[in-house]
């Protein structure tokens, strides 16, 4: 087959397309415009997306996350933890990384003699 393969949805059915007896060991993969833009699909492995360019995640035509190339991954929305907690967090180089709680508490004493001293040296000893 060449071409667009395009399935109605009239008649208020679902309409499937993929694998749905795959075997143990088997994989199936769905492959767009090469065999490195795809998702791969195997019972022993997570789903993988692959692609050779940058992946934009969009919902209701609104970007919402883009993952790439560069060394981040850029999230266009509000992240909700639902009470989960943010972990590895790496010592902070630059005044606006997030810094874990053994960092905060190793140096509050420093952040606040710190800042003490510029409101004495403001304000005028007394």
């Amino acid at each position: 087959m060449t071409g667009n393969l395009l399935l109605s949805a009239d008649g208020g059915n679902d309409r499937l397309f993929g694998c749905t007896d795959l075997k143990h060991g088997n994989t199936f993969t769905l492959i767009f415009g090469d065999t490195l833009n795809r998702l791969h699909f195997s019972l022993t492995n997570p789903v993988t997306l692959e692609s050779s360019h940058d992946l934009l995640v969009k919902c209701k035509g609104e970007d919402t996350c883009l993952i790439g190339d560069q060394s981040e991954i850029v999230i266009y929305k509000v992240i909700r933890m639902n009470s989960n907690r943010i972990i590895n967090l790496p010592i902070p180089t630059l005044p606006h990384e997030a810094a874990n709680k053994l960092y905060v508490d190793s140096n509050s004493r420093k952040i606040f003699t710190r800042i003490r001293s510029t409101l004495t040296i403001y304000m005028g000893s007394k």
